[in-house]
């Protein structure tokens, strides 16, 4: 599980061919929690709390893979595990892209979560986690 400074590995499928796959890291580098207004967000999060999490993604293998987690991040909380993804944005880069061998971005996903702390996964393919982040409460 990977917490805010850590780094992990995952793998990922190549957009254009799932039966690709290669090696890729992933940075937590924060969990930021914001409301609507300091997020500049047209509405209230729907389950309770937007947390901007930034994240640098590098592909370490030797093919092409993706990192897609618009709707590929849940979150865990007392309630079960459900799509936390959103469509708000901070500006800044889109880690949402294929990457080359070699190719790194950092950005950052909004998430709706229920309250602090939790987990969030990101799932690469469905039924398969990829890697956990462990949000600060």
């Amino acid at each position: 599980m990977l917490m805010v400074g850590t780094v992990g590995p995952f793998t990922a499928v190549d957009g254009s061919d799932e039966s690709v796959s290669t090696k890729m890291r992933v940075s937590v580098r924060s969990a930021k929690y914001m409301s609507a207004a300091e997020l500049g967000a047209s509405h209230e999060p729907k389950r309770g709390q937007y947390v901007v999490l930034t994240l640098t993604i590098k592909n370490v293998g030797n093919e092409t893979g993706r990192f897609s987690p618009y709707g590929a991040m849940r979150c865990q909380d007392g309630a079960g595990a459900r799509d936390c993804t959103t469509r708000e944005s901070v500006g800044g880069r889109d880690v949402d892209r294929q990457y080359a061998p070699g190719q790194s971005v950092t950005g950052s996903v909004v998430l709706d979560v229920v309250r602090r702390g939790g987990t969030v996964t990101y799932f690469d393919a469905p039924g398969r986690p990829s890697f956990t982040v462990l949000l600060p409460s």
